[in-house]
Order: structure tokens, then C-alpha cells, then sequence
């Protein structure tokens, strides 16, 4: 528990809004001294860096390496799969509310990830979905708030297994090979998400088969426009793409 709390505390410090931000406190306090010059400097790389870090044209080649490494599973590719035992869905956070729904606990991208599972587990029937996810700092656990989720839309009780213990991505393959043993299973999970998650499920020895979604980026973007000025959107999105691209060097270095 206290590794993963570090990691949660390290990791934001490379977000782009942090680094930004250090640049810019380095910049004023350098103002403040002799070293006018220096800080202007600083000053003038932290503005840079936050408008090249928040235009969608730039923001969407880092993203879109992670998010087209493996296709969606379409309907055309469902008829070429061979009959699957489970459809795995990998949590993306909650927002604890008893006072709400459990589908408004669940964030966009745990909602997007379990709907493209139920829509697959239409598809094959005879699969169970196991729904995976702990609960670090909040309670329920995510995968409780799945499943709510879930038999609201008609997944039976029976077909559903949670996994409530893991915290993060690499314990989560490991519990969930407990599961499938040696069956091949159908990971769903954010396209961006995918490529680490995919490592970890093969270091763990999963027979994976991939099927991405939550889609940040879009081949036809809807405001072509919008795309050329500064939004959080372009902003929130790199960082996730920081956030795997770190998750990566992580798995080749120490994995």
C-alpha cells in the first residue's frame, strides 16, 4: 500500500500543468533577484509549453500512438472470434455518492468501458463479465458500482464476477489470471489504456484479446475550428498520455 500511495504521489509531478507551473515559480522567484534574465526565460518556456501542451493538433499525435496500437472489436471482427468464457472490464475510478445513482458514481471512462463490455457480452452470451477494481481511498469498490451498473442494464447476476481487491492495473492481471487460468479473455478497456495494460496481461501470462474504447481522439473532429485553439481538454488528455507512456518505462525497466 505505501509503494502504490508513492506512486501516486510522484507521478503528477510529471503532468505537464505541474511542470508549467514549477517553471513558472522558478521564473518569478528568479525575477525577484539578479537573475532577471534567467527568469524571464523560464517564464517564457512555461508560457510555450502551456499552449503547445493545450492545442488538440499536437496533443492528439502523442495520444494517438497509444490509442490506434490495436483496433476495436467491431461487429465485423465478433464474427470472425471464436466463442469467449469471460469479457474483463478494467475500472477507471468512481465518484462515491450514496445520495446518487450508481451509474453517476462511476467516472466517463468506467461508464464508456462497461457499456462496450455489456455490448460484447450480448454478443457472446455464454461469457461472464468480470468487473475489476478496488477501492484504495473511497468505498464502495469500483467493481461493486459496475455491477450495479451493470444489472441495470440487464446483465444477469449470474454472469457477472467481481474482482474488488485490486488497486491498480498490475494487480488486477494478476487476480484476474486467478480467474481465467488458461482461457483467452476479452480485456475492455480506454484505448489510450491499452497498450500497458495489454503488457501486464501478458507478463501475467493472460491469453488478452483486446478491445478498446473511451476514445480521446477522432478521425473527423466535430469543431475542426476549436482544434486550433488552446483547450483543457487537449491538456487533460496529454497527461494522460504522460501517465502511460510513464506506466510503460515502469513495466520495461523494473518488470
Amino acid at each position: 500500500m505505501i509503494f502504490y500511495v508513492l506512486k501516486k504521489i510522484i507521478t503528477p509531478f510529471f503532468y505537464p500543468l505541474s511542470v508549467i507551473i514549477l517553471l513558472f515559480i522558478v521564473g518569478f522567484l528568479n525575477l525577484r533577484r539578479s537573475s532577471r534574465r534567467l527568469g524571464r526565460i523560464f517564464i517564457v518556456i512555461g508560457m510555450a509549453l502551456l499552449v503547445l501542451s493545450s492545442l488538440e493538433p499536437i496533443t492528439d499525435l502523442i495520444v494517438e500512438k497509444l490509442e490506434t496500437k490495436y483496433p476495436p472489436i467491431t461487429e465485423e471482427a465478433i464474427k470472425k472470434l471464436s466463442q469467449v468464457k469471460y469479457i474483463c472490464v478494467l475500472g477507471a475510478g468512481t465518484q462515491p455518492d450514496p445520495d446518487r445513482p450508481p451509474n453517476s458514481q462511476l467516472t466517463r471512462g468506467s461508464l464508456v468501458r462497461l457499456i462496450e463490455a455489456v455490448r460484447l457480452q450480448r454478443r457472446f452470451p455464454e461469457a461472464r463479465l468480470i468487473l475489476s477494481g478496488g477501492a484504495a481511498f473511497t468505498n464502495p469498490p469500483e467493481a461493486k458500482l459496475l455491477s450495479d451498473v451493470a444489472e441495470t442494464l440487464a446483465v444477469a447476476p449470474n454472469k457477472i464476477i467481481i474482482e474488488a481487491k485490486s488497486k491498480d492495473t498490475s494487480e488486477q492481471a494478476q487476480l484476474i489470471k486467478s480467474i481465467v487460468q488458461n482461457e483467452p479473455v476479452i480485456v475492455v478497456t480506454s484505448a489510450i489504456h491499452m497498450p500497458r495494460s495489454l503488457m501486464l496481461f501478458k507478463l501475467s501470462g493472460i491469453q488478452a484479446i483486446p478491445a478498446p474504447t473511451d476514445y480521446l481522439t477522432a478521425q473527423v473532429p466535430p469543431n475542426p475550428i476549436k482544434r486550433f485553439f488552446p483547450s483543457p481538454d487537449s491538456l487533460f488528455n496529454l497527461q494522460a498520455a504522460i501517465h502511460e507512456y510513464l506506466g510503460i518505462a515502469w513495466i520495461k525497466i523494473f518488470r
